[in-house]
């Protein structure tokens, strides 16, 4: 997003996959389990964490991921502050939404078992700037790594 407004020249078009925090805000729920989950960090609270991401909680197992991912679950549990939030006034305003959708023709992804934020506010907002929104009713805030299907 900040490669198409700084420089708008080097993006022809945009994919946005479960974006967190851009139009609409983190829950607080979230933003405690991520510091609960930057603070202690076990084996169990990195799947518990990553469990509430998904849309498959009862399945999810980290161990079962493929080795790529793992290691990509491995990395983002080294930073120290996963998750500081983001509050309504942080959030791209309304008039750069449709600035970015104009210059940009963007495609927003969101799984309807989204725990990050409220998905269906999000698309909302997306759809009023003229954003192309698909909602995936299998998927979560991990829609890569669950590969949901379109029904």
């Amino acid at each position: 997003v900040s490669t198409a407004q700084l420089r708008p020249s080097l993006v022809d078009k945009m994919v946005w996959i479960a974006p967190s925090g851009i139009l609409a805000p983190i829950g607080l729920k979230t933003a405690v389990r991520a510091i609960v989950y930057s603070i202690i960090k076990t084996e169990w609270m990195q799947n518990n964490f990553f469990q509430y991401m998904s849309a498959i909680q009862d399945q999810f197992q980290l161990k079962n991921l493929p080795p790529n991912l793992r290691e990509m679950t491995d990395a983002i549990r080294q930073v120290d502050a996963t998750l500081l939030g983001v509050y309504d006034e942080e959030l791209l305003s309304d008039e750069t939404l449709r600035q970015l959708a104009t210059n940009h023709p963007t495609l927003v992804l969101i799984g309807q078992h989204e725990t990050l934020l409220n998905a269906t506010f999000a698309i909302e907002r997306a759809d009023q700037a003229g954003m192309t929104t698909k909602l995936y009713p299998d998927g979560g805030q991990l829609m890569y790594m669950e590969a949901p299907r379109v029904q």
